[in-house]
């Protein structure tokens, strides 16, 4: 046989195989056991490094969805929510839409410690996080980019910073399209290599193809080890998704406990940042 006549062999033994794949059209649904339903927590609590005023707090509460749901999760509604400070003073978040938890009145300070409770359902949630000191970012700005793995040019969100000498510091970027409200990409991050160095033009992230003139919000926050594990976790979720002979990944779980049910953990994380950011415009 020579290499002329293996193409032609090829091709006739593909046509049964090409047959089969237009024959079979039909959506086959696998009769999935639904779990039990869990509350999703998204406390993202941020004292801006630039004041230390009263800013508005929000808190979202949801509930897990089934595998073949394609409406967005209902939201948690009729929650009690609550942050206790460490003097005992406590604040309450009001529910300003379904499954949206909102508080104008808390203060933010260097060294806050807050618990966060949460009732739902005849369960109590909790968890405590505290206020680590974030440096200023010295630049931030995006530009073009070619990456070895895109053969188009990207946007690169570029940034600079001092490290502080002789403390472990673990960080979160989150790039925000603030025209629409939404993250487009985080990022978490460590000092382990760089300890007290100067960070010159180092790539925080980069997006694909943003409207031109859209408008971008680059936070740089202050987090703890936890949450870096939590986060990293989440990012090699997303950017590494497993294939289909590996071991199906396991829930990311956050620092949030059910003290009334162990076992029934909310999913999510209460997050207390100290945070500088800057809002750049694509052009």
């Amino acid at each position: 046989m020579n290499l002329y006549t293996r193409p032609y062999i090829i091709s006739t033994l593909f046509i049964p195989i090409i047959v089969s794949f237009y024959s079979c059209e039909d959506v086959i649904q696998v009769d999935l056991q639904e779990g039990q339903k869990r509350i999703v927590v998204e406390a993202n609590l941020i004292k801006d490094i630039h004041q230390d005023t009263k800013t508005l707090q929000t808190i979202t509460l949801t509930q897990t969805e089934g595998f073949y749901d394609t409406l967005a999760p209902l939201p948690a509604q009729g929650a009690i929510v609550n942050i206790v400070n460490e003097q005992g003073d406590t604040s309450y978040f009001e529910e300003s839409a379904p499954g949206i938890y909102t508080n104008n009145t808390l203060l933010l300070h260097d060294a806050s410690r807050l618990t966060l409770h949460i009732d739902y359902l005849g369960e109590h949630y909790q968890a405590t996080d505290h206020i680590r000191q974030v440096p200023k970012m010295d630049t931030i700005y995006i530009r073009r980019e070619k990456t070895e793995f895109d053969e188009d040019s990207v946007w690169a969100v570029i940034g600079g910073f001092s490290d502080p000498v002789d403390i472990t510091n673990f960080y979160l970027w989150e790039i925000i399209h603030l025209d629409r409200d939404t993250i487009i990409f985080f990022s978490p991050g460590d000092d382990i290599y760089l300890n007290g160095g100067v960070i010159k033009d180092t790539r925080i992230n980069f997006f694909y193809q943003p409207a031109q003139d859209a408008l971008i919000r680059v936070y740089q926050h202050a987090i703890s080890q936890e949450a870096f594990d939590y986060y990293n976790y989440l990012f090699k979720l997303i950017t590494q998704p497993p294939g289909p002979f590996d071991t199906p990944p396991v829930p990311a779980k956050g620092n949030i406990a059910n003290t009334t049910d162990p076992a029934h953990y909310p999913l999510g994380y209460f997050r207390l940042t100290e945070a500088d950011f800057r809002d750049i415009k694509v052009q």
